[in-house]
């Protein structure tokens, strides 16, 4: 299975965005597990206002028992990172391969990075979270 991000690249940013129309950083999620794993991660699109509200980390401490922790640098494809914003658990990219995730955020859309040479990143993350139920989804994919 290939990782193709090219088809995300152009979604802009859309609070609550659960398509290609637009996303948020956990529309983005949802959208590539559905299209490239088949899995349907719960939307949550009703659980908070914005983005940037305090729920938001209170939904990733909620939700982490569906995630697996992963140690930095065993990362892989289709793995979570989670970062802080405005010092709470707020943000989240899909890892592409170690070092590279996709995610949107307001004013950029949709877009690759690498999280451990950008310094706005790189200070922020939190950890690596693995798709519980499917642990090994991520060895056998490769990335683009």
């Amino acid at each position: 299975m290939k990782f193709d991000t090219n088809k995300y690249i152009r979604i802009p940013f859309e609070e609550h965005g659960r398509d290609h129309y637009g996303a948020d950083c956990w529309g983005l999620a949802c959208i590539i597990f559905k299209e490239e794993l088949g899995i349907e991660l719960p939307l949550m699109d009703d659980d908070y206002e914005h983005t940037k509200d305090k729920k938001i980390s209170d939904l990733i401490k909620s939700g982490s028992v569906f995630w697996d922790l992963i140690a930095a640098g065993q990362e892989k494809a289709f793995d979570v990172a989670v970062f802080r914003m405005l010092g709470r658990p707020m943000h989240i990219g899909v890892v592409v391969k170690p070092g590279r995730m996709i995610h949107c955020e307001r004013g950029s859309g949709v877009y690759l990075t690498d999280y451990y040479k950008e310094g706005q990143w790189d200070r922020r993350l939190e950890g690596f979270y693995r798709y519980a139920t499917s642990p090994s989804i991520a060895s056998s994919v490769s990335p683009s």
